[in-house]
């Protein structure tokens, strides 16, 4: 696993050899380094510091590492922590992942001059964290433009050597063909995460062609449900640290089932107990959802392979994953819309929340529909429903609010921007 350490003495007299080792210990045997390879790096950095004195003693000292594995270029000094700013050392930067996603990174920087490194803020700390905006929540809703490209950035393959276009996860390659082979897909977490699933399913079972089942973490713990060694169980978890979700991990390993995680924590419980996986990239708690259900469409890409059959359909959705930020910016362009929207909506006596699917409303729940009752219909352009706005609007009666059209699979990453309730919040806490 990837991580670094930081560590400033002040008036602690320490050998180079005793601050190197210290170095060295600070990380388990089981990082990411192939076996054999463990216990050769420090005796490899002793034999090209040949220049360095080992028993030098230092007064006060800053040491860094960094321990991981190469994602952008070949394994290098020049690809390789601490990164020097020149010959004489004035300063050096560890820093976890690439500069694309430096906004994410904890950078550290030690160096002879370093409290000379400084500057003033004259602002609240909120302030620099919310930036120009009226409220966090519309900051978030802002950033998912970001949280989608870096969550599909270095995956999709368009062109080049490679004829088709696909996905590169990394995390999976050595399980691809399990995966293929499996008798069925499980897909099992809680909340937010098991719903996510549940939308990205259609997609998973088109292109992969595998029968896919969908478990809550605490009824399959409940039921002692089947699990079978010839399935492969994908645990979805924002945190990788859900307690129901870990222990029905837990329980698919003891039935000898390929476990795959689907998280955005490196380093978490569900990260280092699967199998593989693949990582969100996505801000901590923001935006969960569509992030998560992105991730299971390039899941679902990897998994169906290069079948010629459905390349036609893989294609489109390359390219709709990559267009997808923008079809966002359409959506958050429609801000106006949805602030008047929430005035209607304010007006009314209550607001429950029910999501259900539109074959249900006529088993039971339309009875409970009455004119003082808001419901919000989400009609998709698919095989159900080839109509237009005026189709839906029953003779002029409802409001309608037409965003970009997607592949149905991806739809709810765009829809739900408009189900956010930002503005109908701000109302009711600050009506005037």
């Amino acid at each position: 696993m990837c991580g670094i350490l930081a560590c400033l003495n002040y008036n602690v007299k320490r050998e180079r050899s005793y601050i190197l080792q210290v170095l060295f210990m600070a990380f388990p045997p089981q990082s990411r380094l192939s076996p054999g390879r463990q216990h050769r790096v420090p005796r490899q950095i002793q034999d090209d510091a040949t220049d360095l004195n080992l028993e030098e003693s230092f007064l006060t000292h800053a040491r860094i590492a960094h321990t991981g594995w190469v994602t952008h270029g070949e394994p290098a000094p020049r690809n390789s922590h601490p990164q020097s700013s020149g010959a004489e050392n004035e300063f050096l930067v560890v820093h976890n992942g690439v500069i694309t996603n430096h906004e994410e990174n904890a950078v550290c920087f030690p160096g002879r001059h370093l409290y000379s490194v400084h500057s003033v803020l004259e602002m609240e700390v909120e302030q620099i964290i919310k930036g120009n905006y009226e409220h966090f929540m519309q900051k978030e809703i802002h950033e998912q433009l970001e949280f989608l490209t870096t969550t599909a950035r270095g995956r999709l393959i368009r062109g080049g050597t490679c004829k088709a276009k696909t996905v590169l996860l990394g995390g999976l390659k050595d399980h691809l063909k399990t995966i293929r082979r499996s008798r069925r897909i499980v897909f099992i977490g809680c909340g937010t995460s098991y719903n996510s699933a549940l939308a990205a399913r259609p997609i998973l079972e088109e292109i992969s062609g595998i029968p896919v089942t969908m478990e809550i973490a605490s009824d399959l713990l409940i039921r002692q449900g089947p699990i079978y060694r010839e399935d492969t169980a994908v645990f979805v978890s924002q945190s990788g640290e859900t307690a129901d979700t870990l222990h029905a991990l837990e329980y698919a390993l003891q039935n000898g089932a390929l476990c795959v995680g689907i998280t955005n924590t490196v380093g978490s419980a569900i990260a280092r107990n699967t199998h593989c996986g693949v990582h969100i990239k996505a801000d901590a708690e923001a935006w969960r959802a569509p992030t998560q259900i992105v991730v299971m469409a390039m899941l679902a890409l990897a998994i169906g392979g290069d079948a010629i059959s459905n390349q036609a359909r893989r294609d489109a959705l390359v390219d709709c994953l990559s267009d997808l930020p923008n079809k966002v910016r359409e959506v958050l362009e429609l801000d106006r819309e949805m602030e008047d929207l929430a005035k209607l909506l304010i007006a009314k006596q209550s607001l429950p929340i029910e999501g259900m699917l539109a074959g249900e409303m006529k088993h039971r729940p339309l009875a409970l529909v009455d004119d003082s009752l808001p419901v919000v219909a989400i009609t998709i352009y698919d095989a159900c429903f080839r109509g237009d706005a005026a189709a839906v609007s029953c003779g002029g009666v409802c409001r309608v609010i037409e965003v970009p059209q997607v592949e149905d699979c991806l739809q709810p990453v765009v829809n739900i921007v408009c189900l956010q309730p930002y503005h109908y919040a701000v109302l009711t806490i600050f009506p005037f």
